[in-house]
C-alpha cells in the first residue's frame, strides 16, 4: 500500500495494518506514548538515519514477521 501522509502511516502502523520505515524524527511522540515501538534499520555511516516501526504488542503476519527479519540483517 502507498500512503503519502505520515500520520495516516503512523495511525495505520497503531492500528495493525503492517510495519513501515519512517523517520525516527517523525514518530518520537508515539514511541514516548507507548503506541509504537521502532528499530534502528540503517546506522550513522548511511546518508540519513531510518528505522522501522511497528505495533508495540507485536508483529501479527507472518509477512511482517519476515520483512521485520530481513531489515534486522541489513
Amino acid at each position: 500500500m502507498e500512503v503519502g501522509s505520515i500520520e495516516v502511516i503512523k495511525r495505520l502502523v497503531e492500528l495493525d495494518f503492517g510495519v513501515s520505515i519512517v523517520p525516527r524524527v517523525a514518530v518520537q511522540h508515539e514511541i514516548k506514548q507507548g503506541t509504537l515501538k521502532a528499530i534502528r534499520v540503517f546506522g550513522k555511516e548511511d546518508w540519513r538515519m531510518m528505522g522501522i516501526v511497528y505495533p508495540r504488542k507485536g508483529i501479527t503476519s507472518v509477512a511482517a514477521e519476515a520483512f521485520l527479519r530481513l531489515l534486522k540483517k541489513a
